[in-house]
């Protein structure tokens, strides 16, 4: 039985638990009126000498007696009901408790194995670093203030619009779509892009998560930090901590702005106070 299910039988168990604690209160109600009913009738009863009066009176008492053990019966079967709804709460919780230890530890193994991936190509691109002395942040190479990574998925919705406030308020930005010419190599032009800019901006989102390209360009940011430099600047977009923590758990760490919770136009105006900074 998968998590959601348990998790959805657990909450079915408790309403159903929740409606017989209030059935029983009504029961208990019923019960109360009863005994009250039946002790006036028995105080009206000592305080008249009338023959039909009295017998009025033990024909009430005789009804209440009767709805005081319907109301107890009642009650007997509905704590039952919750004796039998307890135990199959408990059986799926120690359930639900035993999935959810399996679940974390499968994600934990399958972060370890994308940890070591991570590890494995960081390796490789600070070789290629090496091996390319030629490249042009070395001697009159254009520089930028921003490297903005993106899923093409998110650039017409948000990063476009961000990429316009950035440039309007005075900074150089590398956005793909205004720096790659036909012909030009995606991965050395990335490259590029990345040893040439002070910072990156990196948009998370469940398309950044999931694409060849923008995983290439965060390992390349993730290599500049590695020799000591601050370069790694996150936003969210559409996503939560949970989402971050399942791609990198370090990276959840990171203060990050959160769009749409932080404007476009406070984002932008932050990155320059920081950019002014440096």
């Amino acid at each position: 039985m998968s998590i959601s299910s348990l998790q959805a039988s657990i909450n079915r168990l408790q309403n159903d638990l929740s409606d017989l604690q209030k059935k029983i209160s009504v029961e208990k109600k019923k019960e109360s009126d009863a005994t009250i009913k039946a002790t006036k009738a028995h105080q009206s009863i000592s305080k008249t000498k009338s023959q039909s009066t009295i017998k009025t009176k033990l024909s009430e008492i005789s009804r209440c007696q009767t709805d005081i053990a319907k109301a107890s019966k009642k009650q007997a079967e509905l704590h039952k009901k919750i004796a039998d709804k307890n135990k199959l709460l408990v059986r799926d919780q120690q359930k639900l408790a035993k999935e959810t230890e399996k679940e974390q530890t499968r994600q934990l193994n399958n972060q370890a194995s994308v940890n070591d991936e991570i590890r494995q190509e960081l390796d490789v691109y600070k070789t290629l670093i090496r091996q390319s002395p030629e490249l042009p942040h070395l001697e009159g190479a254009e520089s930028y203030d921003l490297f903005i990574s993106h899923a093409s998925e998110d650039k017409e919705s948000f990063v476009r619009p961000l990429a316009n406030e950035l440039e309007r308020i005075g900074l150089k930005v590398w956005f793909d779509e205004r720096i790659f010419k036909i012909g030009d190599s995606i991965s050395g032009t990335i490259d590029k892009g990345i040893l040439n800019s002070k910072f990156g901006v990196a948009i998370l989102s469940q398309q950044f998560f999931s694409k060849y390209w923008t995983k290439y360009e965060y390992r390349g940011l993730l290599t500049r930090e590695s020799q000591g430099f601050k370069v790694l600047l996150p936003i969210w977009y559409g996503i939560n901590k949970t989402d971050v923590i399942q791609f990198s758990p370090t990276l959840a760490d990171t203060y990050a702005f959160q769009y749409p919770q932080d404007s476009i136009e406070f984002m932008a105006k932050k990155l320059k106070e920081l950019v002014d900074e440096t």
